[in-house]
């Protein structure tokens, strides 16, 4: 290969690295606005939504115990980026998956039960799972939400790939510290 080859190649190299670092940052300057903007007018929401590493049960200091473990856990957030507050729901691998419907169901229950009727548009934040976010299921369940008139405008993000550390990942990480400092965890 040529120099002048491996210069152009280092420099398209750094184009794309800053082109991928400027998209990450607009998807956190959009919380960051969206926080902003909803603390000012109250017709418009935030939500960051994700699922939290599973954790298994029971859990023993025991190593050869990782082998017999009965019961996965799975807990799905959703973070208010209006009031700062983590909503999560809780279940077993018996009783649900985390396939889209799941998302969506979560996503629904949340809206109908803890929004406010005068809020017009909706933020939505999440990961790039293509198996539980980016799909026919959430575009379709947010499509309804607009034909029947519960928001006039609903808006999803995602971030760019390798960088999607949203506000629910920062409440998990104060759930996982207090399940570490238990040393068991029963079923």
């Amino acid at each position: 290969m040529s120099k002048d080859l491996n210069d152009v190649a280092k420099r398209v190299a750094a184009a794309e690295l800053l082109v991928h670092k400027r998209r990450s940052k607009k998807f956190y300057n959009n919380i960051k606005k969206t926080i902003e903007i909803s603390q000012q007018n109250k017709k418009v929401l935030g939500l960051c939504f994700d699922f939290m590493a599973v954790v298994d049960l029971p859990k023993i200091p025991v190593q050869e115990v990782y082998y017999y473990r009965q019961l996965s856990v799975n807990t799905f957030g959703i973070h208010n980026l209006n009031t700062n507050n983590l909503f999560c729901y809780v279940y077993h691998e018996a009783t649900a998956r985390k396939t889209p419907n799941d998302v969506c169901s979560f996503l629904v229950h949340y809206i109908n039960n803890f929004v406010d009727d005068n809020v017009e548009e909706l933020h939505l934040f999440c990961d790039n799972c293509a198996g539980q976010n980016k799909n026919h299921a959430l575009l379709r369940m947010i499509m309804a939400l607009v034909e029947v008139k519960k928001f006039k405008k609903v808006q999803v993000f995602f971030p760019q790939r390798g960088h999607s550390f949203l506000p629910c990942d920062r409440d998990f990480a104060l759930i996982k510290k207090q399940l570490n400092r238990v040393d068991r965890l029963y079923t």
